[in-house]
């Protein structure tokens, strides 16, 4: 049954911002499709449950099947009259245990979540033992034989601004030059696991689990050469050999606005 709530009448209307965390999964992603268990759809179709209406969400990123977040960011409109934590207290009742509103506010200064981004960080988790069952859907089990030497010089030679040709899917952007700001590798020791900590103000489909992938490939290769990555990465064509990274290791960190 949907929630009675005051409405301050047809004109009157409210922008809302909300971070999101999610285990992606047994979602086909984030954005919502037709006949398809997804994030965006799950926050609509349990908002419209509760409160009574529909709602549209603009999200910040648009993450695959099965990629994870603690800092998704969406807004949404609604006539409803209620306090930001009231509402996140209510609506978070209503979605399952692998999706929560972690924050809401007014969206007073009107931020738009995708256009307005200053920075965005990803992390990629790289297994080197075999990981317990409790961790093991938050990253890639490589095992032991990377060259961490070589994946960092990989992935240093990406730092910057160039032309991501081969680390994209499809042929929609018009142009298909990004700036990826930094790349830090650092060891977990209580994980055994190696997080790949990427920032930029945009990415592209797959661009960052194409990277991953194409740097893990090459460092577990014996003898291994990162001129064969940066051959691949120069060449501009997406049609090669070298791997894409599982989704499960990737997770959205933080967005920043300012």
């Amino acid at each position: 049954m949907a929630m009675s709530v005051r409405l301050d009448g047809e004109e009157s209307c409210f922008t809302y911002l909300m971070r999101i965390a999610y285990d992606g999964t047994r979602y086909h992603g984030w954005q919502y499709q037709e006949g398809v268990v997804t994030i965006e759809g799950i926050l609509r179709e349990t908002f419209e449950r509760t409160f009574g209406h529909k709602i549209s969400l603009c999200a910040a990123s648009r993450t695959d099947t099965g990629v994870h977040a603690y800092d998704q960011v969406a807004s949404f409109v609604t006539p409803l009259s209620l306090e930001p934590s009231r509402l996140q207290e209510i609506w978070n009742r209503t979605l399952p245990i692998d999706i929560v509103i972690r924050s809401m506010t007014m969206n007073d200064q009107l931020i738009h979540p995708r256009y307005d981004v200053k920075q965005k960080i990803y992390w990629y988790h790289i297994f080197t033992q075999r990981p317990l069952p409790f961790i093991a859907s938050y990253g890639w089990y490589c095992g032991s034989s990377l060259n961490f030497e070589v994946m960092r010089l990989c992935l240093d030679s990406v730092v910057g601004t160039h032309d991501f040709r081969s680390f994209c899917t499809g042929d929609t952007y018009k142009s298909t030059v990004r700036t990826i700001d930094a790349i830090n590798i650092q060891w977990l020791a209580r994980f055994a696991a190696y997080r790949i900590a990427v920032r930029g103000r945009r990415f592209m489909h797959f661009m960052i689990r194409r990277i991953v992938g194409a740097a893990v490939m090459v460092s577990s290769r014996r003898p291994c050469n990162a001129q064969i990555f940066y051959n691949v990465f120069q060449q501009c064509d997406p049609r090669h050999h070298l791997v894409t990274a599982p989704a499960s290791g990737l997770l959205l960190r933080k967005i920043y606005y300012t």
